[in-house]
């Protein structure tokens, strides 16, 4: 017996029409959820940066500000082997101080022991009580090496107090043995602090800037020729060239990776510095940590006994077994100065992207404005500086004024003109900011007279930046 169409026991089934749209309806919404994921991921991405990112600059300020040797200068005298006195009677030490004071110091040693507190003395004031480096100036350390099986007695001399004490010479030295009749000349070798370098070079690059700029990061230019520099083919900074009496301090790559190369994590961002010098008692310095390029190859080994990894890439060693062809550079730029993400220019060179300066555009705001959240640029700079122009309007941007502030770009303002640059900002501008960019009408009592701002930037967005102020 068969059951009739409309009884009650029948279930009426889809059509195929019916499927087809509820599988096209199905496969929009999956369609619309998988291009969420990506997006999604990115944020994730970016907001780990940027808390790694400022965790590192500022776990770097730190160091600057607080290691041993950040304030002073360092002199040291080796005690070793035969032609080299082990225990002289008599050290003559001669001395020039940063106010243009010279002289020499004879201290008579009776045990070698006995000789840091001995110097410390002599170096502090002289025998008629006159000052020398002053008290608290000066201090001195031994301490004994090992290398090559020899052992290497170690006078080390710490110069700190006054930052401006980092002038001092190499002094030069003298022994006499009396035991074995020997006499024995030279110079301390030295090793200038970190800090103190910057402050030397803040001091000289300052002097040679254009007066005409209000408040600024140094121009990168002008930066290299008196002695602060990244070399563009290892990354390599310098800080000092010599000039001054002033020992130069270098800082590669590999000190500026994090986490440290050779770990058991791979480096993951490389962080630089720059630097203005704010008043005559304060010099500002800004910290970038940027991720290193993810384009960046890893060669195929020579040999089955070989493992390269980023670290290898990124610092070249082992030497003797590494191709050199295959190192790069942790963030590179090509021929332009624009970001490949590779570790080298368009050629398969290394080209470190280091620093560039923007200035700003006069505003004029109504009267009682508060502080505008976005920045003006210079007409035309889509044509006059392609480079900035790309860097400039990217999401996440961090442009660091002339006054140590942070201003993170949001996006680019489309609805201004043709060739107007218009960036929004997370957060208003400072109030020092914006009365330096400040223009009052014509006639309305003068305004405008303070020179052009600048903004300190990368080609690669930071994941993090850390501004701190050290005090002379």
């Amino acid at each position: 017996m068969s059951l009739h169409q409309n009884s009650p026991d029948s279930t009426r089934a889809f059509s195929l029409v019916e499927v087809l749209i509820a599988v096209v309806v199905l496969a929009i919404g999956l369609l619309g959820l998988g291009m969420v994921f990506p997006v999604v991921v990115r944020q994730q991405r970016v907001a780990q940066d940027s808390i790694q990112g400022f965790s590192a600059a500022q776990s770097v300020a730190t160091e600057i500000l607080h290691r041993g040797d950040g304030r002073d200068t360092v002199q040291t005298i080796d005690f070793t082997g035969p032609g080299a006195p082990f225990f002289p009677d008599t050290l003559t030490i001669g001395w020039k101080n940063p106010l243009g004071s010279s002289g020499k110091t004879d201290v008579y040693l009776s045990s070698l022991e006995a000789a840091p507190a001995l110097i410390r003395e002599a170096l502090e004031t002289d025998k008629a009580g006159k000052a020398v480096f002053g008290k608290g100036n000066v201090s001195v350390a031994l301490t004994t090496l090992i290398q090559n099986k020899l052992e290497i007695k170690r006078l080390s001399l710490t110069f700190s107090g006054d930052l401006l004490q980092r002038k001092i010479e190499p002094l030069a030295f003298s022994f006499v043995d009396t035991r074995n009749n020997k006499t024995s000349k030279g110079l301390l070798s030295g090793e200038s602090g970190l800090l103190g370098a910057l402050w030397d070079r803040a001091v000289v690059i300052d002097e040679k800037m254009p007066k005409n700029r209000h408040s600024q990061w140094f121009d990168p230019q002008i930066a290299q020729s008196n002695g602060y520099s990244t070399n563009p083919q290892t990354g390599q900074m310098v800080v000092g060239d010599g000039a001054s009496g002033m020992t130069a301090v270098t800082i590669d790559v590999a000190q500026r990776l994090s986490p440290s190369p050779f770990t058991a994590s791979n480096p993951q961002f490389v962080w630089d510095m720059w630097l203005r010098r704010s008043s005559e008692t304060q010099m500002q310095v800004a910290i970038f940590t940027r991720r290193i390029d993810a384009g960046i190859r890893i060669p195929t080994a020579r040999k089955a006994t070989d493992t390269w990894t980023l670290t290898n890439v990124l610092t070249g060693r082992p030497s003797n077994s590494f191709p050199k062809e295959s190192v790069r550079v942790p963030v590179a730029v090509d021929s332009q100065g624009r970001p490949t993400l590779t570790g080298a220019d368009e050629r398969g060179t290394p080209r470190y992207a280091t620093f560039r300066l923007s200035v700003l555009k006069k505003i004029r705001p109504f009267a009682g404005q508060l502080p505008p959240t976005y920045l003006d640029f210079e007409d035309g700079l889509a044509t006059s500086d392609p480079v900035a122009y790309q860097a400039l309007r990217q999401p996440g941007q961090k442009l660091v004024d002339g006054f140590g502030g942070v201003n993170t770009v949001v996006k680019f303002d489309e609805t201004q003109a043709a060739g107007r640059v218009r960036v929004l900002l997370e957060a208003p501008i400072s109030q020092q900011l914006f009365d330096s960019i400040f223009l009052t009408p014509i006639g309305s009592g003068g305004g405008g007279s303070t020179g052009p701002q600048y903004v300190l930037y990368t080609p690669q967005v930071p994941a993090g930046v850390e501004v701190f102020t050290v005090e002379r």
